[in-house]
């Protein structure tokens, strides 16, 4: 008996280290809630839990463990992550994957002062390890009442679940297949801080054009304000090269703010009297209230390559919104 009450002790004391650590080896790896937002927070959260657990393909990390490390850097519950802040906030957890949202309950008025309640639920799959946005989904649904805006987001939400699964299956795949990162397709080099060594020899590229991003109607509903930011390349032939989002913010901005830099037009930088490739940082502000403007983005602190402050390579006639005249 003495054997057996010690053999249930330990048992006991074991069990909830076996609970979340439940399918270390699933295909698609170890994922966690970081948390939503918003006064239909704590609806997402269940569903997504829930689903994800019973889920084979995938580990999901015992919610109050990964609230823990939460908690300890101080996450604030931002939806608009740079790479570096997502990496963080991925070692923190000790996870794959990690998913953070916002979900609400807004009530609307239609036409003839029609009320009902809109739900809009923004979920953001995020590659812990890279800090890269995986997928960004979005539901928008109209009902009569409360309950009836609940009763059908938790329907979506619990239909979609699965397919995130497959999504973070592929991602892995394509991950350990090509690395998920391409090189430059030409050499190219950072712009050089000013008053460096390297600023001699060395004039910028010039902005010819400015380009505004649209504001998508996804981020209109949701009422989103947030920044995007893309380390950008610009070829020496005077075309855009590569483009890399460095901080996403989902609901169709990061696209809309790809879309936007591949319009740009500019004369290339020169180092000598040759023309080259460099390497640039561009932002995006996106507000409700209007359509957003393209702010130079200030040099990346240390750890990264130094980035010019793109102010000043656009021609003097061009401004941020808002400079004095």
């Amino acid at each position: 008996m003495r054997a057996a009450a010690v053999f249930l002790s330990l048992l006991s004391t074991i069990s909830p280290v076996i609970g979340a650590t439940r399918n270390q080896s699933a295909p698609a790896g170890r994922i966690a809630l970081a948390g939503f937002t918003g006064n239909a927070a704590t609806l997402a959260s269940r569903v997504v839990v829930e689903r994800l657990t019973n889920d084979t393909r995938i580990s999901m990390i015992e919610p109050s463990l990964a609230g823990a490390a939460i908690k300890g850097m101080r996450y604030d519950g931002s939806i608009n992550l740079s790479l570096e802040d997502a990496r963080r906030l991925g070692a923190a957890i000790g996870c794959d994957f990690f998913i953070v949202g916002r979900a609400e309950l807004v009530p609307r008025s239609g036409a003839a002062e029609r009320q009902f309640v809109e739900a809009l639920i923004g979920i953001f799959i995020v590659d812990a390890r890279r800090g890269s946005l995986v997928r960004f989904d979005f539901i928008s649904l109209r009902a009569a009442d409360d309950e009836s805006a609940i009763q059908q987001a938790t329907a979506d939400l619990e239909r979609r679940v699965p397919g995130y699964v497959e999504d973070l299956m592929r991602w892995t795949t394509g991950v350990k297949q090509t690395g998920m990162e391409d090189g430059d397709a030409e050499s190219v080099e950072d712009i050089p801080e000013p008053n460096s060594p390297r600023e001699e020899g060395f004039d910028p590229p010039v902005f010819t054009n400015r380009v505004r991003p649209v504001y998508t109607e996804e981020a209109d509903r949701a009422d989103i304000s947030a920044t995007v930011e893309a380390r950008v390349v610009l070829q020496s032939n005077g075309a855009i090269g590569k483009v890399r989002i460095v901080k996403w913010a989902g609901y169709g901005l990061d696209e809309a703010a790809v879309q936007a830099i591949r319009q740009l037009k500019f004369t290339p930088a020169t180092r000598d009297g040759k023309q080259i490739g460099v390497r640039a940082l561009i932002r995006y502000n996106f507000r409700r209230t209007r359509v957003a403007d393209p702010i130079p983005a200030e040099p990346e602190k240390k750890a990264q390559p130094p980035e010019r402050d793109l102010r000043q390579i656009f021609k003097p006639k061009w401004r941020p919104p808002g400079a004095p005249e």
